[in-house]
C-alpha cells in the first residue's frame, strides 16, 4: 500500500508540471513550423514528436519500471541500493547556500543579468551570418581541393542565367540588342562577371563574318546539331539565355549582385520580352537566406507561442510572464556569447532562439510549479525558495547535464557547422540552467512581496 501511495502522489504533484513543462516546450519548438524552409519545419516536427514520445515514455514506462523495481525487488531494509536517502543530498545542500545568497543579493543579480542582456542584444548585431556551404565542410575533404583547383584553372565554377523570352529572339534588332546586354553586363559588373555566353558570342567567336543578322544566325544555328542548339535557342525561337560565369560570392554580396543585375536588365529590357535573373547561384542564395533569416521573428513567434500557452493554462498575467521572462535574458546573453566567442549564424544556430525558448521554458516552469507547492506548506517565500532550489535543483542539472552530454558529440565532427551548432547549443542549455537558478528564484521572491501575495494566490488558485 506504501508503494501505491507513492506511486499515485508522484502522478498527482510531478505529472502535471511535467506536461505543463511538456506544452511551454513544444510551443518553443512551434516557432520553427514557419520557416519557409522544409528541412526547419521538419526539425521542428522531429522535435515536437520526440519530446512527446520522451513524456509518454517517462509517464508510463518508467514510472511503472520504478514501481515493478521498488515493490517487489527492493528490501529498504536489507539492501543499501534500494534505501531512501535519510539527510539531505551534498548537491542538495550546496544548491540551497547558493540560492540563500542569491537571494541575499537579488537586486545587484537582476540587475547585472539585465545589463548583460541589454549589452548582449546590441552585440548579436554584429554577429556574422555564415553561408557558403564550402566552409561549413572538412576543408582538406578531396572533393572540395579538387573543386578549388578546377575554379583556378578555369576561372569560375559558379553560374547564373539570364532567360530572354520574346516575339523571335532571332531577329536582327533582338541580336544586336542581346550582344549589347551581354558586354553590357561584364562591363557593368567588373570582377565579378568574369565571362558572358550567350548565341552571339558564339557565333562571333566561331564565323568569319561577324556581322549580326538574322540570316547569318539562322544559317549558323542550322549547321548545329540540335543538342548544342537547343542550349541557346528553343525551337519556336522565342527564348535563349545569357550564361554569366561570376567569381565565387558569399551570400550577402551575392545577393546584392542579383539585385543589381535585375535593375540593369529592367533598365535595358526591350518593349515585349520578358527576362528572368535564374540559375543554382539564385536557388542557393535564396535557400541560404530563408535558411538563416526570420530568426528574430521565430524567436519572437515562440515567445509569443509559450506567453499565450502558459495564459491560457494557468488563466494567471504574471503565472504566463515568470517561465517567459528569464528566458528573453538568455536570447540575449546567447547573442553576446557568440559575438565573443567570433561564431557566426549558421543554417543550424539559426535556430537556436526557438531551442532556447524550448529547452529553457521546461526548467523554469518545474521550479515554479514547485515552488507554489513549498509556499502552500506555509513557510516564507525565502524559505520556500531554498528549498524549491534544493529539492527541484537536482533533477534540473542532471537533466540539463545529460542534454550537455548528447550533444556534446557534435564538437568533435569535423563538419564546422556540425561542430559550432554543437558548441552553441552546449552553451545555451549552459545559460538555461544558470538562467533557471540564479535568475528565476529572485525574480519569483520579489513578485512575492505582499501577504496575500500574488504568487501566494497563484498557488492557492493553481490548475
Amino acid at each position: 500500500m506504501k508503494h501505491d501511495n507513492i506511486f499515485k502522489k508522484t502522478y498527482k504533484y510531478m505529472a502535471p508540471s511535467v506536461l505543463i513543462a511538456m506544452v511551454a516546450t513544444i510551443l518553443g519548438f512551434t516557432a520553427l513550423f514557419v520557416s519557409p524552409v522544409p528541412m526547419i519545419a521538419d526539425f521542428g516536427k522531429t522535435l515536437t514528436i520526440g519530446l512527446a514520445v520522451s513524456f509518454l515514455a517517462a509517464l508510463l514506462i518508467l514510472t511503472t519500471n520504478l514501481y515493478i523495481r521498488d515493490k517487489y525487488f527492493c528490501d529498504h531494509a536489507q539492501s543499501s541500493t534500494c534505501a531512501l536517502p535519510r539527510e539531505s543530498h551534498w548537491l542538495e545542500r550546496t544548491l540551497s547556500a547558493m540560492t540563500q545568497k542569491v537571494l541575499s543579493q537579488k537586486y545587484l543579480i537582476l540587475c547585472l543579468c539585465m545589463a548583460i542582456t541589454v549589452w548582449g542584444f546590441a552585440s548579436d548585431a554584429k554577429v556574422g551570418i555564415q553561408t557558403d556551404i564550402e566552409r561549413f565542410m572538412p576543408q582538406d575533404t578531396p572533393e572540395l581541393v579538387e573543386i578549388r583547383e578546377l575554379r583556378d584553372l578555369i576561372g569560375s565554377t559558379d553560374q547564373l542565367t539570364i532567360m530572354v523570352e520574346g516575339p523571335d529572339v532571332l531577329s536582327t534588332d533582338y541580336l544586336l540588342w542581346l550582344e549589347g546586354v551581354r558586354t553590357g553586363v561584364e562591363s557593368e559588373f567588373p570582377g565579378i562577371v568574369l565571362s558572358a555566353v550567350s548565341v552571339t558570342s558564339l557565333y562571333r567567336q566561331t564565323q568569319k563574318d561577324p556581322t549580326l543578322s538574322e540570316e547569318n544566325m539562322s544559317g549558323f544555328l542550322t549547321s548545329l546539331p540540335a543538342t548544342q542548339r537547343r542550349l541557346f535557342v528553343d525551337g519556336a525561337q522565342q527564348t535563349t539565355i545569357i550564361t554569366l560565369n561570376i567569381a565565387r560570392l558569399d551570400n550577402e554580396p551575392l545577393r546584392n549582385f542579383i539585385v543589381g543585375l535585375k535593375l540593369f536588365l529592367d533598365s535595358n529590357q526591350p518593349q515585349g520580352s520578358q527576362l528572368t535573373v535564374t540559375g543554382k547561384a539564385v536557388i542557393d542564395a535564396e535557400m541560404m537566406t530563408s535558411l538563416t533569416g526570420g530568426r528574430r521573428e521565430m524567436t519572437l513567434l515562440g515567445t509569443i507561442f509559450v506567453f499565450f500557452g502558459l495564459l491560457l493554462i494557468y488563466r494567471n498575467v504574471l503565472k504566463a510572464v515568470v517561465p517567459v521572462f528569464p528566458i528573453c535574458l538568455i536570447i540575449g546573453w546567447s547573442g553576446g556569447a557568440m559575438y565573443l566567442l567570433g561564431i557566426d549564424y549558421t543554417p543550424l544556430t539559426a535556430t537556436m532562439g526557438a531551442l532556447i525558448i524550448g529547452i529553457g521554458t521546461e526548467f523554469t516552469i518545474l521550479l515554479m510549479e514547485r515552488y507554489f507547492e513549498e509556499r502552500q506548506k506555509g513557510v516564507s517565500k525565502e524559505e520556500a525558495m531554498i528549498a524549491t532550489v534544493g529539492k527541484i535543483g537536482k533533477p534540473i542539472l542532471a537533466s540539463a547535464l545529460t542534454t550537455i552530454g548528447g550533444f556534446s558529440a557534435l564538437i568533435f565532427s569535423d563538419f564546422l557547422i556540425l561542430k559550432e551548432f554543437g558548441i552553441v547549443t552546449l552553451l545555451n542549455i549552459t545559460l538555461c540552467l544558470v538562467s533557471s537558478l540564479i535568475v528565476l528564484p529572485p525574480l519569483i521572491v520579489m513578485l512575492d512581496r505582499k501577504q496575500p501575495s500574488t504568487v501566494q494566490v497563484l498557488a492557492q488558485s493553481k490548475a
